[in-house]
């Protein structure tokens, strides 16, 4: 998810450290603890219960679709909390 989140492609190894690694996990941690309560479930059931966009779009009653875009706009708002950070913004304009 962190490579997502930084426009690299799933499973690509990350240039940081350890300690860079941790920082950037409780960022996002906190980004997605600062979401609405409904996209947090969203977040939570996606992307660390693993559930599919057809599972939860039945268990929601929306249609997939909906959901797709959903998930696109949370986590393109994740995204932007992340990027704003100053330890993030230093690491990508160095």
């Amino acid at each position: 998810m962190v490579e997502a989140l930084i426009g690299l492609p799933p499973h690509t190894s990350v240039p940081f450290t350890q300690d860079e690694a941790r920082d950037l996990r409780e960022l996002l941690t906190t980004a997605v603890e600062t979401l609405p309560p409904i996209e947090r479930f969203i977040i939570d059931a996606l992307l660390f219960e693993k559930k599919s966009l057809r599972e939860l779009a039945v268990t929601l009653s929306i249609p997939k679709t909906t959901l797709a875009r959903r998930r696109d706009q949370i986590l393109g708002k994740v995204r932007t909390q992340i990027e704003e950070n100053p330890i993030i913004q230093e690491y990508l304009h160095g």
